[in-house]
């Protein structure tokens, strides 16, 4: 189960205004955020994770109100075409799992 940072990831907030990318980190603790074809979400220790479709997501844009968003499908799906990195380190079988597995997440 390959795991992909999040480096250069849009916030997959649907109502969030940001268009900044972010390499993303755990509130928690500080370390990197990872994703892996199964639509998980951890924390660079393993001590923190979830579904996309439950994670809380703050990119800092005051729009979040100091509170945690949950990512929406599209936004998500737009963030993925936007890192592109995902699709060049591990390949379209490990991609086509992903979404796959964000359409269960998300009932489509």
């Amino acid at each position: 189960m390959p795991w992909v940072q999040m480096n250069n990831f849009r916030c997959p907030v649907a109502s969030c205004p940001s268009e900044a990318r972010f390499d993303w980190v755990c509130v928690a603790d500080g370390s990197p955020m990872f994703l892996n074809e199964f639509g998980v979400i951890s924390c660079g220790n393993g001590w923190h994770s979830g579904n996309i479709n439950t994670w809380g997501w703050n990119c800092g844009n005051t729009y979040h109100n100091c509170g945690f968003g949950r990512a929406d499908f599209e936004a998500f799906s737009f963030g993925l075409s936007q890192a592109a990195q995902m699709l060049q380190q591990h390949g379209a079988w490990w991609f086509q799992q992903l979404v796959i597995h964000m359409g269960y997440q998300y009932g489509r």
